[in-house]
């Protein structure tokens, strides 16, 4: 049978130096490490930032793209589309990179180059005056929010299994607020001279477009009269939110010199002088005691061999699609008619419903704050009247969201049939059945909330998973990678599906529905196999440590 000491010596990086002995693993529960709230209110900010850089965009940029020469309205969903999937492009491409580079070289310069490099293009993209200006620009925009496996990593770092069950909740409902916070920067501040409450004097003549390349500094000073400020937003409308989000990305970046530390094993500033400095030396010049081989980052191979982490990268990237196909099908079912399979319903409702599914996810995941409250041992221990451990609790949670998925999917059908039986597009008025419709589709968002409790999960998830804590960075890196290309991929084949499936009325209409269905369910088979190789790999340590 394993013992208590097999299963600390199972993860490494999940141990903190106060978890350390015999006795603290024997403990049925252990008293909460402190959580550094200084740095992970930084590491906090940073994150906050990479939501608001990528949504602050998306109130002007089809009036900004309508503004550039040989454009017109028909030309405006394409050329928005393109500049949007060219940054999402560029962030996909960059996340492994940045977070292999973070496990060699540290941390703090990955995020601080990707802060500084992000509000450097950001400023980029507001004074573009072309789409190629626009493209290039967003794609550097892209390539530096790619840090976020390394943000990851310091999450992980900076906490422990006795407290990492708030920082990371916390963590991913500081990114949803970020999503929130975008919009409203580029919404309120775009083309600011036309806002009633514009505290500048008007400018004296309007600007000229000037032929000059996309990168050129300040055309026009503003100091040189009172209404210099007026010209510069005049002649760069979509400058001021660009300004704003950069502005917040300079501070990020100084709050982490000054208050984050580097938290890479290998790269920490305090390291342990003491045995270094006090290591005895015997008379015979031979030490009694030697320095410990640093750990070295896995290479991309190895790690794709760790048969738990290639789980953890299928089942995140199923993660990824099913989500993002949830919130592209959501929107087409509620616009289309009912006698296309689609509910007939008001979007004003809908957009209210899923405002309210919004708050309802926060609570979810503040809810997981005392639901991952640590307790006992491993599960993996075999010891059964102990409470279940924190990454046991993880894994149960990751294994439920992920099943809540094809009951998802499979809600859409339900949400017809009801819409259907309470009767015909005017049965959506009147406050009875209004109601129940409401509260059907309510059920149906409640449970894709519960679903996507799996992207805080997944990430407490892979750095239980990481061989070594110079890997962590490399491994959160490829879990972003494999959910990114499924977030990115989804949306173009199930909208796509959808309407294949309304045109050739394919099984009834709901062709779309099985594939969602299929995929979330294989994507529940493939959470299961995360405790499958979880208990592989602690009876792997087991024998190993038995052995020695």
């Amino acid at each position: 049978m394993a013992t208590q000491d097999d299963a600390d010596e199972r993860q490494p990086l999940l141990r903190s130096e106060d978890d350390e002995g015999p006795q603290a693993a024997a403990a049925p529960s252990k008293a909460r490490t402190p959580l550094p709230k200084a740095q992970l209110a930084t590491v906090f900010f940073i994150k906050l930032l990479l939501p608001v850089a990528s949504t602050q965009i998306a109130p002007y940029l089809n009036l900004m793209m309508e503004t550039f020469p040989g454009s017109s309205k028909e030309k405006v969903g394409y050329y928005s589309g393109l500049v949007s999937s060219t940054h999402s492009l560029a962030h996909m491409l960059s996340i492994y990179p940045w977070s292999h580079l973070s496990d060699r070289v540290g941390r703090l310069p990955v995020l601080f180059i990707g802060t500084i490099g992000l509000a450097v293009f950001t400023t980029l993209f507001g004074l573009s005056n072309s789409l190629t200006g626009v493209l290039i620009t967003r794609f550097l925009c892209g390539i530096f929010s790619g840090t976020t496996g390394a943000i990851h990593s310091v999450v992980g770092e900076l906490t422990d299994t006795t407290n990492q069950g708030i920082a990371f909740p916390l963590y991913d409902i500081v990114a949803a607020v970020g999503f929130v916070i975008g919009p409203l920067i580029g919404g309120n501040l775009a083309n600011p001279t036309k806002h009633p409450s514009w505290p500048w004097p008007p400018a004296k003549q309007s600007p000229t477009q000037m032929a000059m390349p996309s990168f050129s500094p300040f055309p026009i000073n503003p100091l040189t009269s009172p209404s210099g400020i007026t010209e510069l937003f005049e002649e760069y409308p979509y400058l001021l939110p660009c300004l704003t989000t950069s502005a917040l990305a300079v501070t990020a970046a100084i709050l982490g010199l000054i208050f984050l530390d580097e938290t890479l094993p290998t790269k920490r500033k305090k390291v342990d002088q003491a045995q270094v400095e006090t290591s005895v030396v015997e008379p015979s010049g031979v030490s009694t005691e030697s320095e410990p081989e640093p750990e070295r980052p896995l290479p991309l191979r190895k790690l794709f061999q760790i048969p738990l982490i290639l789980s953890i990268c299928l089942s995140s990237f199923v993660l990824g699609g099913v989500a993002a196909a949830f919130n592209v099908v959501i929107v087409l079912v509620a616009y289309t008619d009912m006698n296309h399979g689609g509910l007939g319903l008001d979007p004003r409702r809908i957009g209210h419903a899923l405002s309210l599914m919004g708050f309802i996810s926060i609570f979810l995941k503040l809810s997981l704050t005392r639901i991952l409250k640590p307790s006992g041992t491993p599960v993996s221990s075999l010891k059964s009247n102990l409470k279940p451990h924190f990454e046991d609790k993880a894994t149960d949670i990751w294994i439920f969201a992920m099943r809540t998925w094809p009951i998802t999917f499979i809600g859409f059908i339900v949400l017809h049939l009801v819409a259907k039986w309470l009767g015909a597009d005017d049965g959506h008025e009147e406050g009875g059945i209004s109601a129940v419709m409401w509260f059907a589709v309510s059920i149906v968002l409640f449970l894709s909330r519960l679903g996507c409790l799996g992207f805080t999960i997944i990430m407490i998830l892979a750095r239980d998973a990481a061989p070594n804590s110079s890997s962590l960075g490399a491994t959160n890196g490829l879990m972003e990678f494999a959910q990114l290309i499924g977030i990115t991929g989804a949306p173009v084949v199930v909208s796509s599906l959808f309407a294949f499936s309304i045109t050739h009325d394919a099984l009834g209409g709901y062709l779309w529905v099985l594939f969602c269905v299929i995929s979330s369910a294989i994507g529940a088979v493939l959470a299961a196999q995360v405790r499958k190789y979880r208990q592989a790999s602690f009876n792997s340590l087991s024998l190993r440590d038995r052995a020695s």
